[in-house]
């Protein structure tokens, strides 16, 4: 399978994804949000997939995660969502600075993205800088 159709094919899950659980999956960039870590496991429990339909949701997740809006709003300490569409606890700092480092992997960090990311970290409990 080409890259171009697992994308679109992941793409197409996301958006019912999307649909069943809205609040917690986007298909609108500026909308998406960071999943719970437990994500999977409560999809897979809440739609009883058969195993070949796991499968395809499992790899529409990862590839949901990976994409560079995911992981800009990982970036930016968003609320991690979980299936219901409720926040539950913003990213930490150590999973918001691998986010960075891969998007300046990916020249995907803007001087607009650092100025958020300080404004961000300003606010932070020093705590949380120590984890």
């Amino acid at each position: 399978m080409s890259s171009k159709s697992k994308n679109r094919r992941c793409s197409d899950i996301i958006g019912v994804l999307a649909q069943r659980y809205p609040g917690t999956f986007f298909t609108e960039k500026l909308k998406i949000r960071p999943l719970r870590h437990s994500i999977i496991v409560e999809v897979l429990a809440d739609m009883r997939p058969s195993q070949a339909e796991q499968r395809l949701l499992v790899d529409a997740i990862g590839w949901y995660r990976n994409a560079t809006p995911y992981i800009v709003s990982v970036a930016l300490g968003k609320h991690r969502r979980d299936i219901r569409g409720r926040r539950i606890e913003p990213c930490d700092y150590s999973a918001r600075k691998s986010a960075r480092q891969v998007l300046i992997g990916r020249k995907a960090w803007t001087e607009n993205l650092q100025a958020r990311y300080e404004q961000y970290i300003d606010g932070l409990d020093l705590l949380d800088l120590l984890k």
